[in-house]
């Protein structure tokens, strides 16, 4: 299993395909997810803040907002 470490701050679910998913999470990773495959990302990005995820409308790009903290 590899979950996230922190609480998660969003979800959204692929456009294009019902089994996929992202979910950006405050312990600063984004992790993309295929609902078929239990407890297991299929990737994980490291940011330096990480607050929420969206997929473009043809699910070809993700976008990321972040947020520093001082």
């Amino acid at each position: 299993m590899n979950a996230h470490s922190d609480s998660i701050s969003q979800i959204a679910w692929d456009p294009t395909d019902e089994n996929r998913f992202a979910t950006a999470s405050m312990d600063k990773t984004l992790k993309l997810w295929d609902a078929r495959t239990f407890n297991k990302a299929v990737q994980t990005l490291n940011t330096d803040a990480l607050i929420s995820v969206a997929w473009n409308v043809d699910a070809t790009k993700i976008a990321v907002s972040t947020r520093v903290f001082i």
